[in-house]
């Protein structure tokens, strides 16, 4: 772990997912919210969220598959929802850890839009505003954090880090 410096602490994070929570509350007051994470990397903070939540919600997930490799950077090629859940009519909270282009993110809204939800809205913990190549405002945001690459809390290299409970940068040597 030498090499990791701790950029969010578990107790900074913490207090941002209680912020989070208490805002989407009073915005979502008397209503349910259908939440659906974007795998595999918002499973934490998903989880954290939800329990901070005073309204009732329910929570799916959805699965976007990328292709990397010559000349594919991080072209997306399926999106898997894994669940027959249908929208139509339901308050709908798009959760995801870290927001960079808004490529993806803006994909999948107007691919759920489609099915004619009450409301959509979205909600990330890490906001790369300066990454942006589609205009894209998130309605609910932890960090508004630079383009570094983070591990931990459910954020990874090849699988690795997910576990810990802050955010840290991995140190190069």
């Amino acid at each position: 772990m030498s090499e990791l410096r701790v950029v969010y602490s578990r107790e900074q994070i913490a207090e941002k997912v209680r912020e989070l929570g208490k805002s989407i509350s009073r915005d979502y007051d008397g209503r349910e919210i259908t939440a659906i994470g974007i795998l595999n990397s918002s499973f934490v903070f998903l989880a954290d969220l939800v329990r901070e939540l005073d309204v009732p919600v329910s929570c799916y997930f959805v699965r976007v598959v990328k292709e990397t490799g010559a000349g594919n950077r991080h072209n997306l090629t399926e999106i898997h929802f894994l669940s027959d859940t249908k929208l139509e009519g339901r308050d709908v909270l798009l959760v995801g850890s870290v927001i960079d282009t808004g490529i993806t993110q803006d994909y999948l809204l107007r691919q759920m839009e489609l099915q004619a939800p009450a409301s959509l809205k979205s909600c990330f913990l890490l906001d790369k505003i300066q990454k942006r190549k589609v205009e894209f405002t998130c309605d609910y945001s932890g960090f508004v954090v630079p383009d570094q690459f983070l591990v931990g809390y459910g954020l990874d290299v090849d699988g690795c880090y997910r576990n810990l409970p802050f955010l840290a940068e991995r140190e190069t040597a």
